[in-house]
């Protein structure tokens, strides 16, 4: 830089110099010179300077910054940016420089709470009729979730919340909602997304439960950070059942807790069928290719906690669940699990390995209570696959419609997020 010491930099300093062609080595000694004789002598240097100069200089310096301040760099400002620019200008003349920085921070904030307010705090609103959780279940429960799903709703959060953000998470459930003259069960919010919770959006969640309760709708919540979590216990500001807060930690459980919820309303006989009933639905009550397929098929039953098979593990045929529930779990990096998918009686499981050039199953698949299984092996399939023709189509149609289904689930929940 110019005129500054070695290994110290003053770009304002430099860029001035080098406008008046300035550049030379003696710039740092004759301004330290300048600044050193000015400390002994000023006192008695300027009385002797002529007060046009003086003032010259004071104007030339105050025309410079009002300049950049009040043109050049505002040409890009909003009106209100503007405006508070003004402000501050007024203040510092006619009050005083501290005043006119005090002004400018609280303008400034004033105008962040402003505008932070205008962002929504909801960044989706979705019903189980469109949003569904990971577990796989019978066309009979999808069919009343379909019909009654829309008694659920889904609220994603996200940001900061404040009292200029939460309060439109309240208008918006009470007015757009219209909680307390609809139908629905159940509302949760989904605070995967919030970077924080202050002590007035506390108290608008304590106003949404007291409101939703008041209509008999249960208000849970998923994602919640540990700060969160106490502050929403310490406000009771969630439901609860049996005594047990109902917070989750992924809006996947949640939403499985909302659909168990509308199925045990609407339809508590849904999932209680046997393999002969669920196989009946799904080859259009076919009752000879149905008994055919069982006689192919073996019955194994497995206590909870057991593993069916492990992620890695060679094909050898897919199951049929019939009772009781079952969770797919892939390996993460860090040697843990993370559940992709839920199966409820009616569903299929293991059926992918078969379909992959490895041939190995992609996830390892545990028991969540007692269950009853019916598993057709690779070899009875390459059987029927020589035997009857045409239910062995069945087959191969069955599984390509259940991929083609959880495909479908994905690419909504996809477009969802993404909305």
């Amino acid at each position: 830089a110019i005129a500054s010491p070695p290994g110290s930099t003053d770009v304002m300093a430099s860029t001035i110099y080098e406008q008046f062609g300035a550049s030379s080595r003696w710039m740092p000694l004759i301004t330290s010179g300048v600044c050193v004789v000015m400390a002994i002598f000023g006192s008695a240097i300027i009385p002797w300077m002529p007060k046009l100069l003086v003032g010259a200089t004071v104007f030339l310096f105050a025309y410079q910054l009002f300049y950049e301040w009040m043109y050049e760099n505002v040409r890009g400002f909003q009106p209100i940016d503007f405006a508070i620019v003004l402000i501050i200008l007024a203040t510092v003349v006619f009050v005083g420089f501290m005043a006119g920085i005090v002004v400018g921070i609280l303008l400034a904030l004033l105008l962040f709470v402003l505008r932070y307010s205008m962002i929504s705090a909801v960044q989706g609103q979705y019903t189980l009729a469109n949003f569904r959780s990971s577990v796989e279940r019978a066309q009979s429960s999808n069919d009343v979730l379909d019909e009654f799903g829309g008694q659920g709703l889904v609220y994603a959060l996200r940001g900061f919340l404040f009292f200029g953000t939460a309060n439109a998470i309240l208008d918006t459930i009470r007015d757009d909602a219209k909680i307390r003259t609809s139908n629905h069960k159940i509302v949760l919010l989904d605070l995967k997304r919030v970077t924080g919770i202050d002590i007035s959006a506390l108290n608008t969640f304590v106003q949404i439960r007291a409101l939703c309760e008041a209509s008999g709708v249960k208000l849970i919540y998923s994602g919640v950070g540990r700060d969160a979590k106490r502050s929403l216990l310490m406000m009771e500001a969630v439901s609860t059942e049996y005594d047990e807060p109902l917070l989750f930690s992924d809006a996947d459980y949640a939403v499985e807790y909302m659909e168990n919820l509308l199925l045990a309303n609407f339809a508590p006989e849904a999932e209680a069928s046997n393999i002969h009933e669920h196989l009946m639905r799904i080859f259009d009550k076919d009752a000879k290719k149905v008994q055919t397929l069982i006689d192919h098929m073996t019955r194994k039953e497995v206590l909870v906690s057991d593993i069916l098979f492990e992620q890695g593990e060679p094909d050898d045929g897919f199951y049929m669940l019939e009772k009781g529930s079952m969770t797919a779990l892939i390996g993460t990096e860090n040697n843990g699990f993370k559940r992709v998918k839920k199966f409820a009686p009616g569903s299929l499981l293991g059926e992918l390995s078969a379909y992959t050039a490895e041939g190995i199953r992609t996830a390892t698949v545990i028991a969540d209570e007692d269950s009853v299984l019916y598993h057709l092996s690779s070899e009875s399939q390459a059987k029927l696959d020589t035997v009857d023709f045409e239910l062995a189509a069945s087959i191969h149609e069955l599984v390509a419609r259940t991929l083609a289904s959880r495909i479908a689930y994905m690419n909504r929940r996809l477009f969802l997020e993404m909305k």
